[in-house]
């Protein structure tokens, strides 16, 4: 890997017309006047003189440096909006899209709630910036999300606005900006943009060019499909095969009896492989086929409906697989719920009536559903052709006149069934089926056994099993070495269709002697998630951010569209990475608990700092969280793969905790409550090891003073008796829909679990800020063998004897030993010892004055750069050079170091 150049791939957007906005200004940075070495083209994050009471970090702004003076600016004051300064005066670029919000005209996102930037490439050759906001915060969708939440969580998506900036050397910038749209096919479409070029001069900035946007509108692509069955029972009224998938489609699809022209909703149509000719996938929140009301039959008698049905996922409640129910007074309607069972429902002389098969039908797997009403003998549900449930009812059908009939969807909108508060049956979503529908029929007869079982027969499918569950995506099953890689995670196709990101959207870091990977990732918040391996094999262990909690939850995890939440590469060198993840404690309105006069809630800054041997330090730090004294920081969560329950992941002896001298106690989790095996170990008991089924074991360990607390089933899990004696959700990660606790009742949902917390020691800074910090990491090594690691952090050995440079010693927030560079040569100590240990030390030395290579000497002896001497240098918040050094070292004993 190119350790110069964050891997990159332009993304295009939708642009306008630029213009220009001139500030006179005499400020100045000190990379400015540093010299610099060798290059006056480079990047780096910053912070500029602009007061936020605190609530952002020592990189929230970005400086692209052009040439001696000039210099590139985006920066919180204006919401991020660049301006070119090549000398005293600012040349602000005029925004392309109309933006409205709650701030001052140069800031309309007041406190940059959904405004972020990031630098996505920085070379020799070129630097690329990522600017993400949303143009109008005056939308009901932001100011008032709760009483206005319409059902479809993918119009939410659309809320937003991103840019991509590439300069060059001679000064010459390519803006690319695409606008948030509802259409997949829209957003995707490569012409949807306006490309705008313009140079930087010393007098403002000239456009050379501005290409519009505009839309092509072209059918997608034909999908192979299956032979097209055409001997079937006859005389339906109505007949969706679903087969416009082997040509290139539209986003309709034509009703086979009358022809009429029905249309595919939803964000996108997925056009598959059915059981004759193409289905239908439908994606679990937005996709629906309507009927228009007009082209129905007239349902008063017998009837029946067909339809074949593959579950990706069951629904969070009772989602419609044909849907023609008006609030429960009028119509028809065959359903399936979160548990996969099958009701036919219908009002029958004005009742409701209902009948529900007892279990569910498989996932993955084709199923033929019929179901029929018959006057006189009542409603039958049939799967396979064979009989499942069958009710006494009778009386005429009223049918619900002048109402579309839905497929796929359910017209009651509803919350997840398994919720656990109050505040989520607030939020009534659509509730729609995931996974393939094909050849849905209805009768305006009661088809007998016979026929039903000929239809069976006739539509039977080659392949059985069309569907595998998801896979968490961790990124390259085969990647290149230590290094971070910005990217697009791909999870399922539906579950991407409703995002609107660019091609940089997640971070990947891997490790070149281990299949580990750090994933942050959109379906987790963005908080990492330490990954095993990469495929269905892979364990995934996630966290969670600053929480309080009244009656509901204030907390990451209820950022499920990452309004607020982001990720930023910092660093990315062989020596070491560092992310930044920005996050927010809201609850799943997006509010805020206590927000102060300016709108500032519980924001925290997290700078992950990660090593090659897979071991980070987690340092967070915020604003106000002084202010909220109820704030748990932390909580470690066994993330569970579609497919998969928490017993699969990690053994009964499920946590193991140790103290700094390497004594251990097991807590097994085989019954609903975890119990301590033998007596409790003495001393601080800051490292918990989670004791998961695999080579590499995850590890959280704490300062001194940490302690960790055992978590039970809550008396929600009732909710899902004999799932799992572990707890369970399965609104996080993944789940896309407001719900602050959702119980996981299957294994068709990735799902997350707790089994303790550990509380760490917070630091209150002279300033106001709040910090702590924690370490994270997997090994496969035993509990007890990482005494020496936890030593080495905890009781770091002092470094004496020093020339050459400054030093603040060691610093625990990043795990390494930082100095100032003041000679070309450096030299110190460690004084290690069994009690104070050298294991993998960081050297952090600013100042280094260029772009050469260091080299080291340990105990005189020249050390070779390779896997166990590590390398790489870095712009500072000043736009000077410091350099990194990672040393794969274990020593008992005091050790001298040359730096030179």
């Amino acid at each position: 890997m190119n350790r110069s150049t964050l891997n990159h791939t332009i993304f295009t957007g939708l642009c306008c017309l630029l213009a220009t906005t001139v500030i006179r200004s005499g400020t100045a940075t000190a990379a400015d006047e540093a010299g610099n070495g060798s290059s006056d083209f480079y990047a780096y994050y910053t912070r500029l003189e602009y007061d936020d009471h605190n609530n952002t970090g020592q990189y929230a702004d970005l400086i692209v440096k052009i040439g001696t003076n000039g210099r590139f600016v985006f920066c919180r004051e204006f919401s991020y909006l660049p301006y070119w300064q090549p000398s005293a005066t600012k040349y602000f670029v005029e925004r392309l899209l109309p933006v409205t919000g709650d701030g001052p005209p140069e800031r309309p996102d007041a406190i940059n709630r959904c405004s972020h930037v990031r630098l996505i490439e920085s070379s020799p050759d070129r630097i690329v910036v990522h600017w993400r906001y949303a143009p109008d915060l005056n939308s009901p969708h932001f100011t008032d999300f709760e009483r206005t939440y319409s059902g479809d969580i993918g119009i939410y998506f659309a809320d937003y606005a991103e840019e991509y900036f590439t300069v060059t050397p001679d000064r010459r910038v390519v803006r690319e900006v695409k606008k948030g749209c509802y259409r997949l096919d829209e957003w995707n479409d490569p012409l949807n943009k306006i490309t705008q070029v313009f140079e930087l001069t010393e007098s403002g900035i000239k456009v050379q060019s501005t290409t519009p946007a505009r839309l092509q509108r072209r059918p997608g692509k034909p999908v192979p499909g299956a032979p097209v069955v055409k001997a079937a029972v006859e005389s339906p009224t109505l007949w969706m095969r679903f087969d416009e998938g082997l040509v290139a489609q539209e986003d309709f699809t034509t009703e086979t009896i009358k022809g009429a022209k029905c249309r595919v909703g939803g964000v996108a149509s997925y056009w598959r492989k059915g059981v004759s000719g193409t289905c239908l996938s439908f994606d679990g929140y937005t996709s629906r086929v309507t009927v228009p009301s007009r082209e129905l039959p007239n349902v008063r008698g017998d009837f029946t409906i067909e339809a074949w049905i593959a579950p990706q996922e069951y629904p969070w409640n009772w989602a419609g697989i044909v849907d023609h129910d008006r609030d429960k007074r009028a119509g028809y309607r065959l359903a399936i719920d979160h548990l996969g069972r099958i009701a036919l429902e219908a009002c029958l002389d004005g009742r409701w009536q209902k009948l529900t098969t007892s279990n569910g039908v498989e996932l993955l797997k084709w199923t033929f559903v019929t179901a029929t009403y018959r006057k006189g003998k009542g409603l039958a549900i049939y799967l396979d052709g064979v009989l499942a449930a069958s009710g006494p009812a009778t009386g005429t059908v009223r049918d619900a006149v002048d109402l579309d009939l839905f497929i796929g969807m359910a017209h009651e909108k509803n919350y997840p069934w398994a919720c656990e508060r109050e505040i989520t049956k607030k939020f009534l979503s659509n509730m729609v089926f995931s996974g393939l529908i094909d050849e849905v029929r209805i009768f305006d007869r009661a088809l007998d056994e016979s026929e039903i079982r000929a239809d069976y027969q006739a539509f039977q499918p080659d392949v059985v099993r069309p569907l595998n569950y998801w896979v968490l995506p961790a990124g390259p099953k085969n990647p290149k070495g230590f290094g971070a890689t910005y990217t697009r995670l791909q999870f399922s196709p539906e579950w991407e269709g409703l995002w609107r990101v660019g091609d940089h959207a997640d971070i990947v870091v891997t490790f070149d002697d281990r299949p580990n990977q750090f994933v942050f990732w959109r379906g987790t918040g963005y908080l990492p998630s330490l990954v095993t391996e990469p495929g269905p094999k892979g364990i995934w262990v996630s966290d969670q951010g600053p929480e309080n909690y009244t009656d509901q939850c204030y907390e990451h995890m209820s950022d499920k569209m990452c309004r607020y939440s982001h990720v930023r590469l910092i660093e990315n060198t062989d020596a070491r990475v560092v992310v930044h993840w920005r996050n927010a404690s809201v609850n799943i309105g997006y509010e805020w608990l206590w927000p102060d006069r300016d709108g500032w809630g519980l924001w925290t800054d997290e700078y992950w700092y990660i090593y090659p041997d897979a071991v980070s330090v987690r340092y967070q730090v915020s604003g106000r969280m002084a202010e909220y004294p109820d704030t748990q920081s932390q909580q470690n969560e066994l993330v569970n793969q579609p497919g998969t329950r928490p017993e699969d992941n990690v053994f009964p002896e499920s946590i193991i905790i140790a103290n700094t001298d390497g004594e251990t106690e097991v807590w097994d989790y085989s019954s609903s409550r975890p119990v301590r095996k033998a007596a409790p170990i003495p001393g601080e008991k800051n490292l918990v090891y989670l004791n998961l089924r695999s080579r590499y074991k995850h590890f959280n360990i704490g300062q001194i003073g940490s302690s960790w607390e055992p978590y039970s089933q809550w008396e929600s899990m009732q909710l899902a008796p004999g799932f799992s004696h572990y707890n369970a959700w399965s609104h996080y990660p993944v789940g896309l829909l407001p719900s602050d606790g959702t119980v996981a009742t299957g294994k068709d949902r990735t799902s997350s679990s707790c089994l303790g917390t550990l509380t760490g020691r917070r630091h209150l800074l002279k300033d106001g800020r709040m910090e702590a910090y924690n370490i994270y990491g997997l090994t496969d090594l035993p509990a007890a063998e990482l005494k020496t690691l936890n030593r080495s952090w905890n009781f770091a050995p002092a470094i004496v004897d020093v020339n050459g440079c400054l030093t603040s010693g060691y610093d625990q927030r990043q795990r390494a030993y930082v100095m100032t560079k003041k000679l070309e040569r450096l030299s110190f100590r460690l004084n290690g010892s069994e009690h104070n240990p050298i294991l993998n030390p960081c050297f952090v030395i600013r100042a280094w004055g260029g772009s050469s290579p260091a080299r080291l000497k340990i105990g005189g002896q020249v050390q070779v750069p390779g896997p166990n001497f590590r390398q790489g240098i870095v712009r500072d918040t000043d736009g000077t050079e410091t350099m990194v050094i990672w040393v794969r070292q274990q020593s008992f004993q005091p050790e001298q170091y040359e730096i030179y």
